[in-house]
């Protein structure tokens, strides 16, 4: 018998309740009581026809053994086999790794994603697998126990034969019981929020699954613009930036940044020529930043290189050009060909370009510099102080990135290197929603109650916070929820 048949968890202690007592909606988090990292986003909704799955999300730290254990017990609270349904609403790691996993274990369930997701899903797993197999491999020599990847490439090929795009904005009716539709979250390309209708006993509920948000008053190149949902019944709310109170992500703040990162490449590249090293998500982020150098450079004197050092982002940026339509495609051309800007696939091409005098601007990917080749590039950037660091966006504690930003000496492979160079940080092109638009998106949703998910605790806390006084002044009763791996709801 599943757990969540028998009890409800309550944030103070453990009720029992007969099975399916008065409300036979239940729903489950995949989230960690203690987590201080945005990581392993997955949902859980059992109901009288259905147990679907919102999201797989891998748990990524900078502790591996962890992670590992972690994400091969990510599903322990029910049955693999018995979900029927899985929405993936967006194609980042900490949404759709796991999935694979899933069907390795015994899933049959439908998945469900946007309409023109799936190439850039299944390129961001088959990269996810090649880094877990290498993963998997370094576990097995630490540990002596034999560590099996979580999911490789026949699982991904196993997994598409049970995947099914759907529009976006279409509302889709699965039976009587359940419809769904797609609503864009302006975080990424194809990214959805997922607005899901329940009815049972001929009442139907709302559940609004945000997923991860887009800054509203700054459009993201190459990702559609935000849509807000107004009515909900229940909404299952992200809460990322939740404690990021003092972060201000406006067109104003946005257009002096950009000004910045103009005067430092005319100072760094142009006249010093030097170099310019900004680490950054192959998906999007890396897309995004090229287009912004592009409309800044390309009627200027720059004739220097900027090169993207990153075979994903390669691969992402093919996906995007065939995904993308009207004038975002257009976009996509005209900086693919702008000669001022390489894609760099060979190591050999990489290392040269490393131990080179050349004045030039890399983006090398990962954005917080755990992974990839922007470590070896930071071993030769580091230490120059004829050099620059350019963070742009979220960096986690405990990461490479978030050392860069605090600390005057980095470890990398065990080595410690001095920080010569010059740290910048570009918070305005982050991909997720701040806190003031956070605050005033759920404020102004109709709905009884906000379950906020995907944040770290003190975000969670601190969002509630601000929600609960913004009710007060709008003279709202809408109730608001911390949620964790011990809280189950029924509704």
């Amino acid at each position: 018998m599943n757990v969540f048949d028998t009890h409800i968890f309550t944030q103070k202690g453990v009720l029992l309740m007969k099975k399916n007592q008065k409300n036979p909606i239940q729903i489950s988090f995949m989230d960690s009581p203690s987590s201080e990292n945005v990581t392993g986003s997955s949902v859980y909704i059992k109901t009288p026809n259905h147990d679907i799955l919102l999201d797989a999300g891998f748990v990524q730290t900078n502790d591996l053994r962890k992670d590992y254990q972690m994400n091969t017990r990510a599903f322990k609270n029910f049955k693999v086999k018995d979900l029927d349904l899985i929405f993936l609403t967006h194609t980042h790691g900490d949404h759709i790794f796991l999935a694979p996993a899933l069907y390795k274990n015994g899933c049959t369930a439908k998945t469900i994603i946007p309409n023109g997701s799936l190439s850039m899903m299944n390129i961001m797993l088959e990269n996810c697998a090649s880094i877990i197999t290498r993963d998997a491999r370094y576990l097995t020599r630490k540990t002596g126990k034999a560590c099996p990847p979580v999911f490789d490439n026949k699982d991904i090929k196993y997994f598409n034969g049970f995947v099914n795009q759907y529009p976006i904005y279409e509302k889709i009716k699965i039976d009587d019981e359940l419809s769904f539709r797609f609503v864009p979250s302006g975080h990424l390309l194809k990214g959805c929020q997922l607005e899901l209708y329940i009815t049972v006993k001929n009442v139907t509920k709302k559940i609004l699954y945000t997923s991860d948000l887009g800054n509203p008053s700054l459009r993201q190149t190459f990702t559609e613009e935000f849509v807000p949902v107004e009515k909900a019944n229940y909404v299952i709310a992200e809460s990322t930036y939740g404690d990021r109170c003092d972060l201000k992500i406006n067109k104003t703040e946005r257009n002096n940044e950009l000004r910045m990162l103009e005067c430092l490449i005319h100072e760094q590249v142009m006249e010093k020529r030097g170099k310019i090293l900004i680490p950054s998500f192959a998906q999007s982020r890396t897309q995004v930043i090229a287009y912004l150098l592009y409309d800044m450079l390309h009627d200027t004197e720059f004739n220097d290189f900027i090169y993207i050092d990153s075979p994903l982002a390669t691969k992402v940026f093919e996906a995007m050009e065939k995904t993308l339509v009207g004038s975002e495609k257009l976009k996509m051309e005209e900086l693919l060909a702008w000669n001022r800007l390489q894609l760099i696939d060979s190591y050999e091409d990489s290392q040269e370009i490393m131990k080179s005098e050349e004045a030039c601007i890399i983006i090398s990917s990962s954005g917080m510099c755990e992974h990839g080749r922007v470590k070896e590039y930071l071993k030769y950037i580091v230490p120059n102080e004829n050099a620059s660091v350019v963070l742009v966006g979220y960096s986690a504690e405990g990461t490479l990135a978030n050392d860069l930003r605090n600390h005057n000496r980095i470890e990398i492979d065990h080595e410690y290197h001095p920080t010569h160079c010059k740290v910048y940080c570009l918070q305005t092109l982050s991909s997720h929603m701040p806190y003031d638009e956070l605050v005033k998106y759920y404020s102004n949703i109709t709905c009884e109650r906000i379950y906020l998910h995907h944040g770290s605790k003190h975000a969670k806390e601190t969002l509630k916070d601000g929600l609960l006084k913004e009710f007060e002044k709008k003279c709202k009763t809408t109730a608001v929820l911390i949620t964790d791996s011990k809280l189950v709801i029924q509704i």
